[in-house]
């Protein structure tokens, strides 16, 4: 489940489709409702779900040939953001950041770390111990006059004395074990990530004073290195929505103090890992940069490949051994250097070691890559759906799913 301009809806896919997961037709909406992910109807349905599941698995049947068959939900594809919510977890910004390991804000600097093995850096969560985690929160709140409003750092402050990130129970039960990094996401966030340090660079060699005068960015001279690294975007690495985003920023926020931000899709994702060099070529190019500010940007080049290396290995379905050994070192080259020039955020933590670690587990239990947990399909499935909205503007509120699925309907038997 995803949310996608103001659309939440539940999708299935079957895992013996293998890379039919990836595709739109693949993917069967349960549920769509006009709400975040968090809403409390969302929430509601996640656990009716889980007791289907439950009871899915219990369930064996028995084919006339005299097989018994029986059922297992082995993967929970989703965002991070969707993970939190469903595993009760409090949002990824706080000390315990990430959804797959108990790493924090304190211990994502280590290079050479390990998740899982015995004394390894970090240990993966599971649902025992988030249950244990749940019921100390609790206790503790009954303390509190006020847990949820005025006392709300004291809750937070608590989980993270624990060393933990869990408030509520899992709407999502013991399937909460079945998440693993998604690949779709983990790019986008990586390449988002690498365009801003590259923009910054960017932006610290134009002119002080051409920045403050121009009303637009056609206003820059053509000269400037943020009109040639812009303009290398635009025609270079094709983002002509990446341009014309930064543009309208430019011309209408920048002066106001908003910090720029723009959501990579796959399509940029795709694009940088195609032309990412024609950017590191007109950093170099600028007029004075010192040797020190060439090193972080042949640093940032060394990232740009160990990353387009490793999105070509675990967005695999199909994969062998050999290469997720060589994932591992590509992952582990991906980290240090952002470590080492750039800092690390929960994106490069997730691509340094939970993309790995998930990606040989995966394979060590169905012989398959970490593609096979993608969000590709679902993304294409609720852009479908986004486009059907944009026809029911003249139809009562009441009546807009219903338009929706008629026209899913048609388009999928008409």
């Amino acid at each position: 489940m995803y949310k996608l301009n103001c659309i939440s809806a539940y999708l299935v896919s079957f895992l013996n489709k293998l890379k039919g997961v990836q595709s739109c037709t693949n993917n069967h909406v349960l549920l769509g409702a006009d709400c975040a992910e968090d809403h409390p109807l969302m929430m509601a349905y996640t656990k009716q779900l889980t007791k289907e599941m439950e009871e899915m698995e219990e369930t064996q049947l028995k084919t006339e040939r005299g097989h018994v068959v029986s059922f297992k939900f082995e993967l929970v594809p989703a965002d991070q953001k969707w993970v939190a919510v469903m595993s009760g977890e409090l949002n990824n910004a706080a000390t315990y950041f990430s959804s797959f390991a108990d790493v924090s804000q304190d211990t994502k600097n280590t290079m050479d770390g390990s998740i899982g093995k015995l004394g390894g850096t970090w240990q993966p969560w599971n649902y025992k111990r988030r249950l244990e985690m749940v019921k100390k929160v609790d206790k503790f709140k009954k303390t509190l006059k006020d847990p949820h409003g005025k006392q709300r750092c004291k809750v937070t402050a608590f989980i993270a004395g624990n060393k933990s990130r869990q408030e509520f129970c899992p709407p999502l039960g013991k399937y909460v074990d079945s998440f693993k990094a998604e690949p779709l996401h983990c790019t986008n966030n990586a390449w988002q990530h690498w365009f801003t340090i590259a923009l910054a660079i960017a932006m610290q060699f134009t002119c002080e004073n051409a920045l403050k005068s121009a009303k637009s960015l056609s206003d820059l001279p053509s000269l400037s290195a943020l009109s040639k690294f812009m303009a290398c975007v635009k025609s270079a690495v094709k983002c002509g929505r990446l341009f014309k985003n930064f543009s309208r920023w430019f011309a209408e926020k920048r002066k106001s103090g908003v910090n720029y931000s723009f959501r990579f899709t796959g399509l940029e994702s795709k694009k940088f890992s195609w032309n990412f060099c024609f950017l590191i070529e007109a950093l170099l190019s600028i007029d004075g940069i010192s040797e020190q500010i060439k090193v972080k940007i042949h640093a940032l080049a060394f990232v740009a490949l160990q990353l387009r290396d490793a999105t070509a290995i675990y967005s695999r379905v199909s994969i062998v051994a050999d290469l997720i050994d060589s994932l591992d070192v590509k992952c582990k080259q991906y980290f240090n250097a952002n470590c080492l020039f750039f800092g690390v955020n929960p994106s490069v933590w997730t691509i340094g070691y939970a993309i790995p670690y998930h990606t040989r587990k995966l394979f060590e239990s169905t012989g398959y890559g970490l593609g096979l947990n993608t969000m590709q399909g679902r993304e294409a499935k609720h852009i479908k759906l986004a486009k059907y909205i944009h026809n029911t503007c003249n139809v009562k509120k009441d009546q807009r799913w219903w338009v929706v699925f008629r026209m899913s309907l048609f388009h999928w038997f008409g």
